[in-house]
């Protein structure tokens, strides 16, 4: 988790132009959810080629059992919401 994050915020700082991030984490009983929001010059999704950045940040989300979701708009910011399920981190 820690690796999308800093890809995340390397893709912000690299391309997004933004002047504010937001970073929540949270946790529900099977779940956690962390939430990277800019107010960056944003992308259209549909016509965004996914770069290698993007691609391994879906790689390594999969690898935990989760999922994560790209929302942006040309001119609006960029929000990515990861979302992995607890139980991968068991402490046997």
């Amino acid at each position: 988790m820690y690796r999308i994050l800093q890809e995340a915020l390397h893709n912000i700082v690299k391309h997004a132009e933004a002047t504010q991030v937001d970073i929540q984490s949270f946790g529900h009983e099977n779940e956690i959810n962390i939430t990277v929001e800019d107010n960056g010059k944003g992308f259209d999704p549909e016509k965004q080629i996914r770069g290698l950045g993007l691609n391994q940040m879906k790689i390594r989300a999969e690898s935990l059992g989760g999922r994560i979701e790209i929302n942006s708009h040309p001119h609006r910011g960029t929000l990515i919401l990861l979302q992995v399920p607890t139980e991968t981190y068991t402490l046997d």
